[in-house]
């Protein structure tokens, strides 16, 4: 079993931004707005008037979703919690 790092560590809003995570973004149009969504982080979805404007905001929201999970994280400190790098192979 590896060893496992403890948190003592929480990403600030800039590192949050500058995440680099590949995901999937879908698209649909909803009449005069395009619907978007990431596929890999469920509740990360929103809209724009173009597909780039849904892109940036697709951004923004998953940072918001990443600082909303550091912010619970932060009222749970009386857990000890634990941190080990983790990596998935795609399905066949």
């Amino acid at each position: 079993m590896p060893e496992i790092a403890w948190l003592s560590y929480h990403l600030t809003d800039s590192e949050v931004r500058a995440m680099s995570l590949p995901c999937t973004a879908i698209y649909k149009q909803d009449g005069d707005w395009i619907m978007g969504q990431l596929l890999e982080v469920p509740g990360v979805l929103t809209q724009g008037q173009t597909v780039e404007e849904c892109r940036d905001n697709l951004k923004d929201a998953f940072a918001e979703f990443m600082r909303a999970r550091r912010d619970l994280l932060d009222r749970e400190r009386h857990v000890e919690l634990a941190r080990e790098p983790l990596s998935f192979e795609p399905a066949a």
